[in-house]
């Protein structure tokens, strides 16, 4: 009974991208899309879950989210969710210059953010920097981000992080 809605669909994504079911997360994020054509994060989600499906499709995806969030800076150029985003949409797509200059501005304005700071693990990972991945996911831990979510996280395959009972 209830309207569509595309935060609706983008949280249907992501519980199933957290499940590591990546073509019915891309399926939500596309329906998501349709709702809300001009919002580059889920565009940009989209792309993610094609990344991890191996869909050829997903370098365009996160061409449109970059598109989208450069315009969203245009309006607000000290947007530090906006910029760590594109950092780990260009970081996606070997963009290394790109993502570090645009993680380095984020950074610079709120390092403490917890969206800045999950996009720099993001970033580091894809890039290969894996001390400074280590480094970011500790301070994402630090600024109260869950190990169970980083654990069960498609883009921190290659790191482990000892889960707490306790931990919700």
């Amino acid at each position: 009974a209830l309207e569509p809605n595309s935060m609706t669909f983008a949280n249907l994504g992501s519980a199933h991208f957290f499940l590591e079911n990546f073509a019915d997360s891309a399926e939500m994020y596309e329906r998501a899309i349709e709702l809300a054509p001009n919002d580059h994060r889920t565009w940009g989600s989209a792309a993610e879950a094609y990344y991890f499906d191996n869909t050829d499709t997903y370098a365009e995806y996160y061409a449109k989210a970059i598109e989208l969030a450069n315009a969203q800076l245009a309006i607000n150029p000290s947007d530090h969710g906006t910029l760590s985003a594109i950092a780990a949409y260009h970081s996606a797509i070997g963009h290394q210059d790109d993502a570090l200059g645009a993680l380095d501005k984020a950074r610079a304005l709120n390092k403490d953010d917890l969206y800045v700071a999950y996009d720099a693990a993001i970033v580091y990972s894809r890039l290969s920097r894996k001390e400074e991945a280590e480094q970011a996911l500790a301070a994402l831990i630090k600024v109260g981000y869950s190990k169970r979510l980083i654990a069960m996280d498609a883009n921190f395959r290659d790191f482990t992080y000892v889960i707490d009972k306790e931990e919700p």
